[in-house]
């Protein structure tokens, strides 16, 4: 039966690339086009037009597909015979294929030499370990309720916000529980200055805040709290207790309502996951290396006019 040809993806590029053929028709569908020829010359089995088949080609692709070289011969063939015709009707279109096929083909090449490299080393495991915290090795945290007299640091009423802070942390003594810490705390009279009372995110003791419910932002954190405000809370012994920082935000008033401990997984099983990832990253920066060489070899030129030309053949305004 005979193999349904791709035309651009697939029969085109295998026979621009004289690289593996994406596939081959029986050998009875071209029993004709092997027929032997006394011209060639060299390791040359074959030639179609300009284009020459070495015996090297035909004995990788026997060998992957497990064929007669007869049959791969032919399929080479009939490969090129319809890249021919492809390229003579569709010109820029072969072109084009024929680039990013060869395009393809490096980029093949660079990740076949990243996994050559072998396991991820240490550095690379740190690397997209940090990258990829949030799943693979979470930190402890601590999760607060807390009262904030708010006064940044040399703020004019510093002292009367610091007593404000005294008076809160008497009211909310003894207070274990969310709703309790609020009432007490919400009955002083803040004397016309600022007090914020809220259930935090948790926090580790970096600062890092921790979320279960959403995915990092761009430069991978949810977000910071104040690094002496985060330790602080993670110093809180118990669920139930309090403690006391002073902030670059003010004076907080900390009741723990929750504690998480950190989860890491092993560095084989963070290994095993990050992989495939770290296998692209090589490959990435192997292919920009080269793309970096080749500006310097060759001049590129990119139209002015680029943009309008683009959407005008795209039926744009």
């Amino acid at each position: 039966m005979a193999r349904q040809r791709s035309w651009v993806a697939g029969r085109l590029a295998s026979v621009l690339l004289c690289a593996t053929v994406a596939g081959c028709s029986d050998e009875s569908n071209h029993a004709a086009a092997t027929a032997g020829a006394d011209t060639l010359t060299g390791d040359t089995v074959a030639k179609v037009g300009s284009l020459r088949l070495d015996a090297s080609l035909v004995a990788s692709v026997a060998s992957a597909r497990d064929v007669s070289v007869r049959t791969a011969t032919g399929g080479l063939v009939d490969d090129a015979l319809l890249a021919a015709r492809f390229t003579r009707e569709h010109p820029n279109l072969a072109a084009g294929s024929e680039r990013a096929a060869l395009a393809r083909r490096v980029e093949e090449e660079f990740m076949r030499a990243a996994r050559a490299g072998g396991k991820a080393t240490a550095a690379e495991l740190e690397k997209f370990t940090q990258r990829h915290w949030w799943e693979i090795d979470r930190p402890a945290t601590a999760q607060v309720y807390h009262a904030v007299v708010v006064c940044e640091e040399g703020c004019p009423n510093e002292r009367a916000a610091s007593e404000l802070a005294d008076a809160i942390a008497s009211a909310t003594e003894g207070e274990t529980d969310a709703e309790g810490f609020e009432a007490a705390a919400r009955a002083v009279p803040t004397r016309g200055i600022e007090v914020k009372i809220e259930k935090l995110s948790p926090v580790a003791a970096d600062g890092r805040i921790v979320k279960d419910d959403t995915t990092p932002g761009p430069d991978n954190e949810f977000g910071r709290y104040h690094e002496q405000f985060a330790k602080a809370a993670n110093a809180i012994p118990d669920v139930g207790s309090q403690g006391r920082v002073r902030s670059p935000s003010g004076f907080h008033v900390m009741l723990l309502v929750a504690r998480e401990p950190g989860r890491r997984l092993t560095a084989e099983r963070r290994a095993e996951l990050l992989l495939p990832e770290i296998h692209a990253s090589r490959a990435r920066q192997l292919q920009d290396a080269v793309l970096q060489r080749m500006r310097t070899e060759l001049q590129i030129e990119v139209s002015r006019s680029f943009s309008r030309d683009t959407e005008r053949l795209l039926g744009g305004p």
